[in-house]
């Protein structure tokens, strides 16, 4: 077996590609309506583990029809002592958020950027089924913009750890040394990458060779 950057000796699905981008938000409530204050995405190749590029932007807290919540605020209270760059991510740099309808026009464009460049499909994950991705889409949706990225796109980092510590027994989500600001969405998504990335290595190399026992 190779090792390093570890290639599959499988051929691929028609459908499927190596091309991964943990997908990470801040928010200021947990429903799908919450308003959203930042916008990570991490395009990586988890099988060559190549970067492939980053979005990172800050939303303008002035969100019509979007909705903040009292846990969720008084959570961000607390990170203004204890976290205060992940705070001013949210709350701070007035001058550079911009509004929430360019925020998404620019991430579809990322996306389809990174797919034209690669001449793969980007596959869109975020941490669990029910809050990064559902909330850009409610916000897509509600501004008109129509889908960011293509529906079948749409994954769960949740499903993968769970697949790694099932079927591996591995656990990099916790192994791997977290690099950067807890609650910061480029960090976060960023080790977010190198979670999946880890798995997918785990997998390839406990794969046996085609034609060897």
């Amino acid at each position: 077996m190779q090792s390093g950057n570890q290639v599959s000796h499988y051929p691929r699905h028609p459908t499927v590609t190596p091309c991964v981008a943990p997908l990470d938000i801040e928010t200021l409530a947990k429903t799908v309506d919450a308003v959203i204050a930042t916008i990570a995405l991490v395009a990586r190749n988890v099988v060559t583990k190549e970067v492939l590029g980053e979005f990172y932007v800050r939303v303008n807290l002035e969100q019509p029809g979007r909705v903040t919540d009292e846990e969720t605020l008084s959570f961000w209270h607390g990170q203004r002592e204890s976290n205060p760059e992940a705070w001013g991510e949210v709350f701070g740099y007035s001058d550079d958020r911009i509004q929430l309808v360019d925020a998404l026009i620019g991430l579809k464009s990322f996306i389809e950027d990174i797919e034209r460049s690669t001449g793969m499909c980007v596959e869109v994950m975020g941490n669990g089924p029910e809050f990064d991705n559902t909330i850009l889409t409610h916000a897509s949706q509600q501004l008109g913009l129509g889908d960011l990225w293509h529906f079948r796109r749409n994954e769960s980092m949740r499903t993968v750890v769970w697949m790694g510590r099932l079927l591996l027994g591995v656990d990099p989500k916790y192994q791997v040394p977290f690099i950067g600001v807890p609650h910061h969405a480029l960090h976060d998504a960023r080790h977010e990458g190198c979670t999946i990335t880890e798995i997918v290595q785990a997998f390839i190399h406990a794969l046996p060779t085609p034609g060897h026992e």
